[in-house]
């Protein structure tokens, strides 16, 4: 049977996370246009260039902001041809609050994401959220 465009996005999306050496937590992310076309794809991992991690720093520190990692959605907005033909973003987990922001500056009209990531409640009632749709992916 055919997927329709979120369970083929969805699917997609789990594919890319797959490129992720994080230890941690394999992350995917694909921004579409309005046509459901993949403007750009991304996954979490150190900045290009440097190494993978060997330990997860996030383990033995309550700090994430130490990580290396540069999220999913970040890497996709930075491949990004044109941030303004943003129509959805597809990710594996909710975006995060820098992510949010990020996704928020451009056209996206909707994030869907699989599972939730942390402090949801306090990254989503803190923005106006009347011009972006918002859902977890199945409900």
């Amino acid at each position: 049977m055919r997927l329709n465009s979120d369970e083929y996005f969805i699917e997609l999306t789990k594919i890319v996370a797959k490129r992720s050496p994080c230890l941690s937590r394999q992350v995917g992310c694909v921004l579409v246009d309005k046509n459901n076309i993949v403007l750009s794809t991304g996954y979490n991992g150190p900045p290009r260039g440097q190494e993978h991690c060997l330990e997860c720093i996030r383990k033995n520190t309550n700090n994430i902001h130490l990580c290396r990692a540069i999220h999913a959605e970040q890497n996709a907005l930075l491949f990004c041809q044109d941030i303004n033909k943003i129509n959805k973003a597809y990710i594996t987990y909710s975006p995060c609050n820098t992510c949010m922001k990020l996704l928020l500056n451009t056209s996206c009209k909707e994030i869907i994401y699989i599972e939730d990531y942390r402090e949801n409640d306090f990254i989503f009632n803190q923005y106006n959220l009347n011009s972006i749709i918002v859902r977890k992916y199945g409900k």
